[in-house]
């Protein structure tokens, strides 16, 4: 709570954020939405040591309790590549 409480006094503070008709306003997207960008992150790096990517799985697995298809897991290194 306290770290809600602090970061909304940050946010209060900053112009950008405020509504014409008071309060504050902004978008944030869903919390899923950037555990997917840290993942799909972790496989690229772990893509960039040259590992395979059914090791990327395995690591990936091992470190964040995912599970996903080889296939993803090529298209999201391939994706960015």
């Amino acid at each position: 709570m306290d770290a809600f409480l602090a970061m909304w006094r940050i946010l209060d503070a900053e112009e950008q954020w405020r509504h014409p008709k008071g309060g504050l306003e902004l978008t944030l997207r869903r919390y899923r939405s950037y555990e997917h960008y840290q993942r799909d992150t972790y496989i690229r790096q772990l893509a960039g040591q040259g590992l395979s990517f059914n090791a990327v799985r395995i690591r990936l697995s091992e470190a964040l309790d995912v599970v996903l298809e080889t296939k993803r897991v090529k298209e999201i290194i391939e994706i960015h590549i």
